[in-house]
């Protein structure tokens, strides 16, 4: 009589997983599948500056190497980027070097006038732009000695 009952209770709990094994592969599929319908429907909105990297235009390259020249790792990624980036680097790299020509010329003036608060303040913010915080914040403490109200309406 207690065979039965420990067949029962065995036939039981190999019920009760297999119920839950099947659970878990219904689950298992259903995500599956979202992925694969939401892979489908994203792929068939695929921006233009893929189509025109794909075209392979220089213009998209230069874009998107702009944007992405700041981080520390884009370099890393491949070869090919750093031999296109050396390819279009004046491009690429314009706004940096003239915004380092802008600091230059300002500097030249800020020594015939050292009193100037325009010309310190435009330091601050071609510093800050250079994201060199500390140097910027030198020239702004600067210009607020001069005038302590610059750069309060403005956004910092």
């Amino acid at each position: 009589m207690s065979s039965k009952k420990s067949k029962q209770k065995s036939n039981s709990n190999d019920s009760l997983l297999s119920w839950l094994t099947h659970i878990g592969l219904s689950i298992t599929y259903g995500v599956l599948f979202m992925f694969l319908i939401a892979n489908i429907l994203y792929s068939q909105f695929m921006p233009d500056q893929y189509f025109s990297l794909l075209r392979g235009e220089d213009a998209m390259l230069v874009e998107i190497f702009q944007k992405g020249k700041e981080s520390p790792y884009f370099l890393r990624l491949f070869p090919e980027v750093n031999e296109k980036m050396a390819e279009h680097e004046s491009v690429i790299y314009a706004d940096t070097h003239q915004r380092r020509s802008q600091i230059d010329i300002i500097k030249q003036s800020l020594e015939q006038n050292p009193e100037s608060r325009d010309l310190l303040y435009a330091l601050y913010i071609l510093y800050k732009q250079e994201g060199q915080r500390d140097r910027a914040q030198e020239y702004l403490d600067r210009a607020r000695q001069i005038d302590p109200t610059i750069g309060l309406s403005s956004e910092e």
